[in-house]
């Protein structure tokens, strides 16, 4: 059976992730929502090469969804709009459920992301 996902999830996709290193990291903050950290320990806390992380990082700045102090050493900041947190507790619910993952995944796929 084909799962629709709702409009606002894949309007959220469309804008929001362009890598699965962005999916990871946007499931990440909204568990871990405290945290604040460098590039190197929040890849080794999702599993990931520190460069891609710190450009996902980056590009997930610029979309608003985190903030960054740049002192000695970049630190990384779950800080997304109301608007933009309820959109991504929606997607990470999403998530759980089997059928609206494999919708997920299909909407990536399609939208031309490979790693």
């Amino acid at each position: 059976m084909l799962v629709t996902l709702d409009k606002k999830i894949e309007e959220f996709i469309e804008r929001y992730i362009d890598s699965f290193t962005e999916w990871d990291l946007l499931v990440f903050f909204e568990k871990h929502p405290e945290v604040k950290d460098i590039p190197g320990n929040i890849a080794a806390h999702i599993g990931r090469r520190e460069w891609e992380v710190e450009k996902s990082l980056n590009d997930l700045v610029d979309k608003g969804i985190l903030t960054v102090e740049r002192d000695v050493r970049p630190l990384y900041a779950y800080n997304p709009s109301l608007e933009a947190r309820n959109l991504i507790k929606r997607f990470v619910k999403a998530l759980n459920v089997r059928g609206e993952r494999l919708a997920i995944l299909a909407m990536l796929l399609n939208k031309g992301i490979k790693e």
